[in-house]
């Protein structure tokens, strides 16, 4: 029993249905060596994204499209707010940084409308003082986000860009981010999280950054 999708290379280029909307994974039971005949309807990229409503929650500050020397790009950066930061204002708060950022919050900019949730989830925890309140800090991914998830060479993937990545949040984003706000920025209250590729770059970054970072989060990470 099988189930897939048709694309032309990636998610960006999947098969949608003939009103562009998203479709359920096709089925097929092999029973004998067989053909099947697939008609794609349209794709992806040939139909326009619908504006979906924002679901952010609390305190969220966007600050643009950030350039990295070290990469040579520019990606979205937002940052969620603990309940009490504006109250508590001598209060120092550790920081989780997120992978794949435009997932992390916002339905609004996240990959197919589904979001991590991580604003409501953060809210919930510490209201119910599951866990410390935190800053979380949510950087998107870029076109080169296989390379720079990856730190070994890979067919797919080019160049591996794992390094630079790495560098950009260490030493471009995170003293940004320790001079714009509250933090407590020693390695022991400074997470970073991710899943699939942004797993494995977090698992990585627990040995190449573990001077940053004291608190890895891989999430189903993509390991060989």
């Amino acid at each position: 029993a099988l189930e897939y999708k048709i694309t032309r290379g990636s998610w960006e280029t999947v098969e949608k249905g003939p009103r562009g909307e998203e479709i359920a994974n096709r089925r097929l039971v092999v029973a004998s060596a067989e053909s099947v005949h697939v008609q794609v309807a349209t794709w992806r990229d040939a139909t326009p994204e619908p504006r979906r409503a924002s679901t952010l929650t609390g305190d969220v500050h966007h600050l643009g499209r950030v350039h990295s020397p070290a990469l040579g790009n520019d990606r979205d950066v937002w940052v969620w707010l603990p309940p009490s930061y504006a109250q508590s204002v001598a209060r120092r708060y550790p920081v989780i940084y997120f992978h794949d950022g435009q997932n992390v919050f916002d339905a609004a900019t996240a990959f197919i409308g589904i979001e991590w949730g991580a604003d409501e989830t953060l809210g919930r925890l510490t209201a119910a003082r599951a866990m410390r309140e935190a800053i979380a800090v949510a950087v998107a991914n870029t076109p080169q986000r296989m390379a720079e998830y990856t730190q070994a060479p890979d067919s797919r993937a080019g160049a591996p860009r794992a390094d630079l990545y790495l560098k950009f949040l260490v030493e471009e984003l995170k003293p940004r981010i320790d001079a714009a706000y509250r933090t407590l920025p020693g390695r022991e209250h400074t997470a970073l999280v991710g899943s699939s590729l942004g797993g494995l770059v977090s698992l990585y970054a627990g040995v190449a950054a573990w001077q940053t970072f004291g608190l890895i989060g891989g999430v189903s990470p993509v390991v060989g």
